[in-house]
Order: structure tokens, then sequence, then C-alpha cells
């Protein structure tokens, strides 16, 4: 089935931002690029800060897609989380290959575009509620954490981004493959620690004893 003339000016977005960003993307670039009259991008779309948000949710609904759609080996729900890592840390250079279009414009456009700004804040809340089941059985086998489910992913998208960014820099998507991986080792040596208060209590009581 063909395209629509929507379906293209928003791949023809898409595709533009994420390797120029916003500023450095027209309206004609993307009709040039999509193969169609600035007549037909006007009667799909009132502005380009609305073409970019149709953009931004057509990356994000890719990308949830991919990381739902990730095999995960049958382990404990416990460890599910951590499986979840280890297979993102295999496709993550793939997936991210080219940066990701929500973190670009965020640093580009959320300062400056109220309705951008919106929109990514909507997006990273639904891709950490997305992904905070599976991250809370982990956090209940911690015992007591001071870290919550939403807060491990929120931490796993601060590496994720970061790992683009470091990536794009030295041109070696493999960076984002380690950055998830360290994240995930992390996690381990928090799993095989006991709780502080825990640790704190056996400290107290070793203390006692040798009184």
């Amino acid at each position: 089935m063909s395209k629509s003339t929507k379906e293209k000016l928003v791949a023809a977005t898409r595709a533009l931002m994420l390797r120029n960003g916003y500023g450095a993307t027209g309206v004609d670039q993307i009709c040039t690029s999509a193969g169609v009259s600035k007549g037909s991008f006007y009667h799909c779309f009132a502005t380009k800060e609305d073409i970019a948000i149709a953009a931004l949710d057509d990356f994000y609904a890719e990308a949830e897609n991919r990381l739902k759609d990730l095999p995960l080996p049958p382990v404990p729900d416990a460890q599910r989380f951590l499986a979840f890592l280890d297979v993102l840390a295999g496709d993550a250079g793939q997936i991210w290959q080219n940066g990701c279009l929500l973190g670009g414009l965020a640093s580009e456009m959320s300062a400056t575009s109220p309705a951008i700004q919106a929109r990514l804040g909507e997006l990273f809340d639904q891709m950490v509620r997305t992904l905070e089941p599976l991250a809370r059985p982990f956090v209940k086998s911690l015992g007591k954490s001071s870290m919550t489910a939403a807060e491990m992913v929120e931490h796993l998208l601060i590496v994720v981004e970061g790992a683009i960014v470091l990536a794009r820099s030295h041109s070696d998507p493999t960076r984002i493959n380690h950055a998830i991986k360290s994240y995930g080792r992390f996690l381990r040596n928090l799993q095989k620690s006991p709780p502080v208060a825990a640790r704190k209590s056996k400290e107290t009581r070793k203390s006692k004893e040798r009184r």
C-alpha cells in the first residue's frame, strides 16, 4: 500500500529533523524530500511546529513498539528488568544509530516552543509508564530501596539519551550498547548488596556482640 501524503511528509520531517535538527529543516526541504507540493503540506499541517510534533509521535510509536517486542528469556519476574536491559544493550546501537528525535528536539526546542516541550514531556512520561511495570518486581526484590520503579526507568532514559550524545560525538553507536550494559551491572550490584538499613542493623549487632 502506498503512503498517504501525510505519511510521506511525516517520514520526511522525521528523517530531516533527526539529521539536521528543527531549525535547519525548512518546509521547502520537507516538501522536496517527501515529493509533495507546498500546498499539500499546508493542507495537512498548519505549521512546521505541528508536523514536528507529528514526527515526534511517529518516532516514539516505533521506538515503543520495538522495546515492547524485544524477546526476553524466561526468567523470574524480579530478573525481567535486568534481562530487558541485557537484550536492549544488544540492540541499542541499531535502534538509536541515527540518534533520538525526542532527545534532539528536547535540547533544541524545549525552551522556545511550549507545544513541542509539552509533547516531549508527555512522551517521556509515557515511556516511563510503559516500562515501569517491568522494573517494579526488581525494585521490590531490593527490599527497602531509595529508588522507585519510575525513577529506575527515568534513570535508564537518562543513560540512553546521554549515551546517544556521546555516540554521535564519537560516531560510534556501540557507546549506547556499553552504557546500557554498565547500567545493568550497576543494578546487579545493587541487587547483591543488602539494603543500607539492613547493613547498619547487622553492623550494630556485631558491634554489640564484640563488647
